[in-house]
């Protein structure tokens, strides 16, 4: 629960999430953005989170809907073992 709580208050209201996959090693966010900034700061809110590491954005990809220009994007990070 405090991964949602810790999330929720990094990450842009503006992103939309798609996906998320947690398991026991990885936890992995798929999203859409209204830029690379957002995408950018949501990386860096993972990386605040003392419970993750190994933060990466896997992907991105500008697509168009509605005549209207977005971001898809993955990020992933690692559960840390030494908490």
């Amino acid at each position: 629960l405090q991964l949602f709580s810790d999330l929720a208050q990094g990450v842009s209201t503006s992103i939309r999430l798609k996906e998320l996959q947690v398991n026991d090693k990885e936890i992995v966010l798929q999203g859409e953005s209204p830029s690379h900034t957002l995408v950018s700061d949501t990386a860096q809110a993972f990386e605040k989170i003392k419970m993750l590491g190994n933060v990466k954005i896997e992907h991105t990809r500008m697509r168009k809907r509605l005549n209207q220009d977005f971001l898809e994007f993955e990020i992933s990070a690692k559960w840390k073992e030494d908490l």
